[in-house]
């Protein structure tokens, strides 16, 4: 514990916290999300027209949208201090632990070695994350290194964007998704005077390309329209 002292870091409590309102990011990011996108919200180019397919790579692709990264070509390309905070919200985003473990201010500990994981399962084994402190925004996610985890803040982040996949296409095992990114800022879906359903307009619109692997997908490569 030499460390934190030191570094002037709070002693981190190796316990269970009480039951917590939300991790970060998970209540906003779902209510949002669902808010956003009503059951069927857009409709498959090409060669699909599968909800279910658009309902997993929208989840799929929901933390990198967050964090919304520079194109790359390909993984080597990436920003590996933006695909790290892409698993970290990953991984977040997939908890459902009610009492997560916390340091003397509160803050979740998350595990590297769990971002790692997530990182894996987005963009394939062998990707390099960076465990380094990230900050997004007004948001620190701080990385120590005694512990090899991230203590992070329960703040809710707002101004990010969500995902509404518009069309699928693939050749040769190659994925293309193209995806439009809503802001949360605009709100959710609204009506007209005759009750006719008016969708946010998106801000941008992402090209992700992706491999499927079983029954999962991986992340490969990312351009601008």
């Amino acid at each position: 514990m030499a460390a934190f002292a030191r570094c002037g870091l709070p002693k981190p409590r190796r316990r269970k916290a009480p039951r917590i309102a939300g991790l970060f990011l998970l209540v906003s990011a779902a209510a949002v999300l669902f808010s956003l996108l009503p059951p069927v919200c857009s409709s498959f180019g090409g060669l699909f027209d599968h909800s279910e397919l658009r309902a997993q790579l929208e989840e799929l692709l929901a933390p990198a949208v967050m964090v919304d990264p520079e194109p790359f070509g390909d993984l080597t390309q990436a920003d590996p201090l933006a695909l790290t905070e892409i698993a970290l919200r990953a991984a977040l985003l997939a908890s459902s632990d009610p009492s997560p473990l916390t340091d003397d201010s509160g803050r979740i500990i998350l595990s590297f070695d769990l971002v790692k994981e997530k990182g894996a399962a987005l963009f394939g084994e062998g990707i390099t994350l960076t465990p380094a402190s990230i900050t997004s925004g007004s948001t620190t996610f701080e990385y120590v290194e005694a512990e090899n985890g991230y203590h992070i803040p329960h703040v809710a982040q707002a101004g990010y964007f969500v995902p509404q996949v518009t069309s699928v296409r693939a050749s040769g095992g190659v994925y293309t998704a193209e995806v439009a990114c809503i802001s949360t800022a605009a709100g959710g879906y609204q009506r007209d005077s005759e009750g006719n359903t008016i969708p946010p307009a998106p801000q941008k619109t992402m090209v992700y390309t992706l491999v499927k692997q079983g029954d999962s997908f991986r992340i490969t490569g990312l351009a601008a329209t």
